[in-house]
């Protein structure tokens, strides 16, 4: 795994810590993989636990709301934003808010100061 495969792969997340060499995937991430990107036993997949590790797996069993998958090998990816703060205003609209957060924190940033200032229309 070199250090740009990340921009030409699907990354799933689990928050099962990850024990040996077997991930458990659940919950919405277990029905995009088998219902929406139609995986399926054997498939290489990779998962990320949110910690900076990426583990790129084979997935063993498939049932209706689990997955688990065999660990093959594995990545750590250090933060480069972990000292960078973003200010994030209140937004008028809730949805508003949470897409700026989202696209954010796909960017890497992870430290987040939201405040409210005196001409903030909540």
């Amino acid at each position: 795994m070199g250090p740009d495969f990340l921009s030409e792969v699907e990354l799933y997340y689990t928050d099962h810590p990850v024990g040996g060499n077997k991930i458990i995937i659940d919950g919405d991430e277990c029905h995009h993989m088998t219902d929406v990107m139609r995986h399926k036993v054997g498939d290489i997949v990779y998962v990320t636990d949110g910690k900076g590790n990426i583990y790129r797996a084979e997935i063993l069993t498939v049932d209706k709301k689990i997955i688990a998958a065999s660990v093959k090998d594995s990545v750590f990816y250090d933060n480069p934003f972990k000292n960078l703060v973003f200010c994030l205003p209140r937004l008028k609209s809730a949805d508003r808010f949470e897409y700026a957060l989202e696209k954010c924190v796909e960017l890497g940033i992870s430290n987040f100061i939201v405040f409210e200032s005196k001409r903030t229309v909540a």
